[in-house]
Formats: C-alpha cells, sequence, structure tokens
C-alpha cells in the first residue's frame, strides 16, 4: 500500500484493447443518526468506512460537487453505456466487505468509471485489474493512478475480452509487482550510492561482492532448500482465484452473468451492483411464479447466489428510475456441480423448456424429443406429464435430463463438455 501514501514506485500497466443459498434479510441503507446525511448499511456497521486514498480526482459524497467535478473535466455519465456513478462511500465499503477483500486479492472490477469503488479495492490491500470501455474515463482513471501500480487498467469492452488470458495477466501481476517492486529498491540504492560519493559506491560493491561470495560458497543442498521456499512463495499466488467486483451497468447484466457463472475453475465469487428486481428474481429459490426463468436455473446450476442488501437510486449519479441490489454469486467450481448426462445438452434442455413457457415441457421441447418421448421420462423421473418448466427445480430438471438420457434420447455421458473454461466472453443472446 505504499504506492497509495504516495511513495516511488514504479508506473501501473495500462493495457489498451478493444447447493442453493438461502438469501439473507435485506440490508437498507439508512440515515445516519447524526443528520449528516450520510449513509451506514445496517445491521452490520462492524466498522466506519475507510478513509479516501491520497489519490482521486472523485470523491466528495455530494451529488452536487460530484456533478461539478465531472463538468471541470468536460465529463457526463452516457447513458449509452448505463453510466450510474455511486456516490456512497458506506454503500461501496459495503461492498467491499462483503466481498471480504483482503490485501493481496486478485479483483477484477468491470467498469470503473470514476474509480469510487476502484479507491476501496485499493485500500483493503486488492491487486485490481479494472476493464473499462469508456476511453474519456479510462484516460483520467489512468493519469490519477499513474504511479499506483497495484492497479492495471484495461480500456475496453469486458464482454470482448479474451477472459483466460485477462485471468492469466492477472495471476502474473504479483510478481510483475513484487519485480517492480525491487527494481525500484535498487535505482533508490544505487541513486544513494552515487549521493555519497565514491566511499559510499564502493562500500555498496563490497557488500554486493560478499553477498555474491556467500551465495557462492552456499552449499548444493541449502541452495535446493532455497529454491523449494521461493517456489513454495510462489505457488499459493498462481493457485489463487479471482473476485469480480462491480457496480454493472444494469443493461449487461444478463451478458456479464453468462460469462463470469460458467468460470468456476478461475473465479471464486462475483459481487455485482445491479438492478434490485434482477438480484430479486436471481436469488428466489422456489419455482412456480410467472418470473422464473432459464437464467434462474443457470445461476443455481453455476453458483451459490445470495442477496446481500438494497441500494436507493438516488445514490447514483444520475439516479435511475428504480432501486439497484448488492448480489454475491459464489461459483461453483466443476466437480461441485449439480451431476448431469451432459452439461451442454442439459444446459439446451432447460433454454428450449423456457423458449415456449405456456406450452408444456413435453410440447415444449420438440424437436429435441418428441412429446411421447418426454411425457415418458416425466413419468419415470415421478413428474406430472403436464408440467411446465416454470413448476421444475434444478434438482427436477436433471432428473429429467438423466431420464431422458437412459430412453435413448439425445445427450451424453461424460457430465462435462469443457464449457467451464474461461477462454472468452462471448455470450449467446
Amino acid at each position: 500500500m505504499s504506492a497509495l501514501a504516495g511513495a516511488q514506485v514504479a508506473p501501473r500497466l495500462t493495457v489498451c484493447l478493444g447447493v442453493r443459498a438461502t438469501r439473507p434479510r435485506r440490508l437498507q441503507a439508512t440515515a445516519d443518526a447524526t443528520g449528516s446525511g450520510e449513509t451506514r448499511a445496517e445491521p452490520n456497521p462492524r466498522s466506519p468506512p475507510p478513509p479516501p486514498p491520497a489519490v482521486g480526482w472523485l470523491w466528495d459524497k455530494k451529488s452536487g460537487d460530484t456533478a461539478r467535478r465531472l463538468a471541470e473535466q468536460k465529463l457526463r455519465p452516457k447513458k449509452s453505456l448505463g453510466q450510474n456513478f455511486m456516490l456512497d462511500d458506506s454503500v461501496l465499503a459495503a461492498i467491499v466487505e462483503a466481498a471480504g477483500i483482503e490485501p493481496g486479492d486478485l479483483v477484477l472490477e468491470i467498469g470503473p468509471g470514476t474509480g469510487n469503488l476502484t479507491r476501496h479495492l485499493l485500500v483493503a490491500g486488492a491487486l485490481v485489474t479494472a476493464v473499462e470501455k469508456d476511453y474519456a474515463l479510462s484516460d483520467q482513471l489512468e493519469a490519477e493512478f499513474a504511479q499506483v501500480p497495484e492497479l492495471r487498467l484495461v480500456c475496453g469492452d469486458i464482454l470482448r475480452q479474451d477472459l483466460g488470458a485477462l485471468l492469466e495477466g492477472m495471476r502474473r501481476h504479483p510478481a510483475e509487482l513484487a519485480a517492480a517492486q525491487a527494481a525500484a529498491a535498487a535505482q533508490r540504492q544505487l541513486a544513494a550510492a552515487g549521493a555519497g560519493g565514491a566511499a559510499a559506491s564502493g562500500e555498496v560493491a563490497q557488500h554486493a561482492a560478499a553477498a555474491s561470495t556467500a551465495a557462492g560458497q552456499q552449499q548444493p543442498g541449502e541452495q535446493q532448500q532455497a529454491g523449494q521456499q521461493q517456489a513454495e512463495q510462489a505457488r499459493p499466488a498462481a493457485r489463487r482465484k479471482v473476485k469480480v467486483v462491480a457496480n454493472l451497468p444494469y443493461y449487461i447484466t444478463k451478458d456479464c452473468l453468462l460469462c463470469m457463472l460458467p468460470t468456476g475453475a478461475d473465479i471464486e465469487a462475483v459481487y455485482f451492483m445491479l438492478q434490485d428486481e434482477v438480484g430479486v428474481r436471481l436469488t428466489q429459490e422456489d419455482p412456480g411464479a410467472s418470473d422464473w426463468r432459464a437464467m434462474n436455473l443457470l445461476t443455481q446450476y453455476y453458483s451459490q447466489p445470495r442477496y446481500l442488501f438494497q441500494i436507493d437510486r438516488k445514490k447514483y449519479l444520475p439516479a435511475p428510475k428504480v432501486h439497484g441490489a448488492a448480489v454475491a454469486f459464489d461459483l461453483l467450481p466443476p466437480e461441485a456441480r449439480l451431476h448431469v448426462p451432459s452439461e451442454a445438452e442439459f444446459l439446451k434442455l432447460v433454454k428450449k423448456a423456457f423458449s415456449q413457457r405456456r406450452k408444456v415441457v413435453r410440447n415444449a421441447l420438440r424437436p429435441m424429443h418428441e412429446p411421447g418421448e418426454v411425457a415418458a421420462a416425466l413419468q419415470a423421473a415421478g413428474l406430472p406429464t403436464e408440467t411446465r418448466a416454470q413448476d421444475l427445480t434444478l434438482q427436477q430438471f436433471a432428473t429429467l435430463a438423466w431420464a431422458l438420457a437412459k430412453g435413448g434420447g439425445s445427450g451424453g455421458s461424460d457430465g462435462s463438455d469443457g464449457s467451464s473454461g474461461s477462454s472468452g466472453c462471448a455470450v449467446d443472446k
């Protein structure tokens, strides 16, 4: 965190590229008792929001002042990009706390915008890779965080990124940061030696020679042990999973989820600020409602969704027409997901069943399966033959998939189609 305190560090890297969980009760953002206008998340205000770091061209909580600062930079929220900037630091601090961000965590932020959430992530000690589509805001962030190597900025659309390459770059970030810090320290030492004159330089050279001699005299066993220790220190970082945290433009919610949900092998959890209605729907547990959709089943298949708290719409600039919500998706690695005959065929089955909601499943699945075949599979699964898609749970869909597979219908038996990888963010519209 020395970079945030103003220490001299290497410049930050910028890349320009085109089982269901029970939802906890909502935490309402309520007015502070002091009447100061600040808000806090209840009922778990364990600690006050952290102070803003030393960097930041946009940190004031007042909407009017935020608008003025944007105007000074000749910037304005773009409706075409769904930009609604979060103004309340207590909400941002609550998101970071809910995500359990700790020093050294690898965090992917989608749409950093004005950098408010980015600053909270950096204060928590995260190594952040932020993907910003708006080039005007990206340029501003690049200038503002130029001396913060804990932040890697990617200029581009998250839905067009090679997610596998992006995650691989994030895993290299700790080693690259350590190397940059070591190089900066060496430069400072050389500068100090030069300022101290020839005597100081000679002393540094003597120390270096002594260290080199000691390393050369080290026994082979000691050298091997030292190498093993270095490898052991590097190994946990290589295995570390990524967390995704974002104040998400509402219009890309579904596409981002379709991109991130299958990546449980590489991403630990996703924390999104999204539309409240969507957050409620995606975290509901029981079928039967009119808004029970294929996306509910996909979400439950790939993750354990949790509704965290509601966010008042007035805490955004500009204020949207609806309230927001913070929602967590704890991603399941492939081995922890519900066992099905074939992941690809199972997802096709679910999507096809919901494609014609008014029809019963045995008719909705045509031409994938004939009505008689589906009726027999439903009976074998212990389900009514007049069942509609919105009446089935995830487990019941899996039971139906197995019955269809055993009955000779389409579907493999390997339980996987390789879709759990993270090679890209191409989404199925």
